[in-house]
């Protein structure tokens, strides 16, 4: 059973974020004013902010520790936001979690230029740029880096995998994913199962049609593909091989749309002879491990997702 508060951010999440084109006249102007609510510079205590840019001017944050020594081990978190929300200070409550679980690390948040005003690749070549950053400039080696993200995060961080491996470059340590945005056609099969019950792109209490799914797809808030193919992995990672992939981890929700998109893509890494884990928690909506200073399931997935870290680190998951 759900707990009370999943139920009441489930509510909250319907009532204030749902994307839906048939209840959502403006999705992305809608998410974007949400989003902005939440976007300030405040910290966990005892963490530091620092405002920074690479060399051709790509915004990101760096949060460490006060006082503490480097250790050469970094997250480098890439948001969500379906690529039209700006970096809210809700992911730096992430850092202190991290920084236990990988006995120090300092957490690197990239701040990309939003869509639809910019299309793919942008957010990718931000993301690379930033990489290139950590590791050409400051000396990161990739063996110490850990990338996660979720949703659209999620999906930068697979499309930055797949770049790095087609580039020839060493990829990360490992890569979390949180309710991976992963398909731009929406051909799971929980696109129709989970549509009447997923709060953020459902329609309560109706069963998916084709022409509800069309006009899903037809969304500006699929506004970053621009005239790219929906089925280009770096894309939809759905539609991508994964042989070389670092080990990964998953969470996501069971009333998700897209829960076929992390299935999928857990599938074809364990395949592909690559470690990935998979937490599906039943009843929980698109990016609830965000919320885990107050969803009771989330904190449950979160110690998980912890639990990666330290045993990565550890050398313990290769």
């Amino acid at each position: 059973m759900v707990s009370l508060r999943g139920r009441i951010f489930r509510w909250v999440f319907r009532k204030t974020m749902n994307m839906n084109p048939k209840t959502t006249t403006d999705p992305v102007n809608r998410l974007r004013k949400v989003s902005e609510r939440a976007i300030n510079d405040d910290v966990p205590e005892g963490y530091e902010l620092s405002k920074e840019t690479t060399e051709n001017g790509i915004k990101f944050d760096r949060v460490t520790k006060t006082g503490a020594d480097r250790t050469g081990r970094v997250i480098y978190y890439l948001h969500g936001g379906a690529y039209v929300a700006g970096l809210l200070s809700n992911y730096r409550t992430f850092a202190a979690g991290f920084f236990e679980a990988s006995n120090g690390c300092e957490m690197i948040l990239l701040d990309y230029d939003l869509a639809p005003e910019n299309k793919y690749p942008t957010q990718l070549n931000q993301a690379i740029d930033v990489w290139n950053h950590l590791v050409e400039k400051e000396g990161y080696l990739p063996e110490n880096i850990i990338v996660a993200g979720d949703s659209a995060g999620a999906n930068l961080t697979m499309a930055l995998f797949f770049k790095l491996r087609e580039c020839g470059r060493k990829l990360p340590k490992a890569g979390i994913c949180m309710s991976l945005w992963g398909d731009m056609t929406c051909s799971g099969e929980s696109y129709n199962k989970n549509y009447a019950v997923d709060v953020l792109f459902g329609e309560k209490r109706k069963a998916a049609k084709k022409e509800d799914i069309d006009l899903l797809l037809s969304s500006p808030v699929y506004g970053f593909i621009g005239d790219e193919d929906r089925k280009n992995p770096y894309i939809s990672p759905v539609f991508g091989e994964f042989g070389g992939f670092p080990p990964m981890f998953f969470t996501v929700g069971g009333d998700e749309v897209l829960l076929s998109d992390t299935l999928t893509v857990c599938e074809k890494l364990q395949n592909a002879g690559i470690y990935a884990e998979c937490e599906v928690k039943e009843g929980m909506f698109h990016t609830y491990t965000v919320f885990h200073r107050i969803v009771p399931e989330a904190k449950d997935s979160y110690k998980k997702l912890l639990k990666f870290v330290k045993r990565v680190y550890a050398g313990e998951i290769n």
